[in-house]
Formats: C-alpha cells, sequence, structure tokens
C-alpha cells in the first residue's frame, strides 16, 4: 500500500586467482618472463594481468590502487578482453592493489555493473641496484 521495493540481483565476483594464486605474469626481477607462482607476485614493472570471463559480462572495469583499503583509485580502465597489461612501471615500486568486475549491459541501467573481485595484492620491484665491496 504504496511502499516500493527494489528488487537487485548480485552477482558472482570476477576471478582472478586459483588456488590463492592470481594470474599475472610479467618480467622478474632476476630478467626471466614468468608467470605467478605466489600469493603476493612479484615483478620487474609492467604486470599483465588475467581473469576468467563472468557470466553475461561483455566488457570489464579494472582498478588499480596504492592500499586496499580505503580503495583509491590510481588508474582505471575498460576492456572486452580477460587480461589486461597494468601500467606501472619500474619508477613505481612499491605494492599495488587491483580488482576488476564485469559490465553486463543486459541487466537494468544503473544495475549493469557487477560485483568486484577481491582486491589483488602485487610487487612492484622496478629497478634494483646492488653495492658489492672487492
Amino acid at each position: 500500500a504504496g511502499v516500493g521495493m527494489s528488487f537487485g540481483k548480485v552477482a558472482q565476483p570476477v576471478v582472478t586467482a586459483r588456488s590463492n594464486t592470481p594470474w599475472v605474469s610479467g618480467l622478474a626481477p632476476s630478467g626471466r618472463l614468468i608467470a605467478s607462482a605466489a600469493k603476493v607476485p612479484t615483478v620487474h614493472d609492467s604486470p599483465l594481468v588475467a581473469w576468467q570471463p563472468a557470466l553475461g559480462a561483455t566488457t570489464y572495469e579494472v582498478q588499480v590502487s596504492r592500499k586496499s583499503y580505503p580503495w583509491q583509485t590510481t588508474w582505471s580502465t575498460t576492456t572486452s578482453g580477460t587480461s589486461v597489461v597494468l601500467p606501472l612501471g619500474a619508477s613505481q615500486a612499491g605494492t599495488w592493489f587491483y580488482r576488476i568486475r564485469g559490465i553486463n549491459p543486459a541487466l537494468p541501467v544503473g544495475a549493469q555493473a557487477m560485483s568486484w573481485s577481491h582486491a589483488v595484492r602485487l610487487k612492484v620491484t622496478g629497478d634494483r641496484f646492488v653495492i658489492v665491496k672487492k
């Protein structure tokens, strides 16, 4: 009687890892091209991140932040693929977080953005130098 209710649909988040190992590839600090094998991948720069396709999603939104909480987006993009190279160069060494969500245009306007994935932590080493005494 005059009371309106909204109907919401909860979407599954994008899957960014298998067995707690994120799908991240890049140049390792040792100089080898690697795919991640750790819970916290470490790359020299420009990590390639990937994820499983989400049911109903035609595009994906990717965000990068220095902190996982509170989230403060420093870079964002949309892509129709299931991988993207993050613009984290050697000069941006440190710990970073990224998250991904699917966009489903078949859902009602205002509800097309699906749930965010868990924030994934990765480390960018940048250039490392070691001083050796003889």
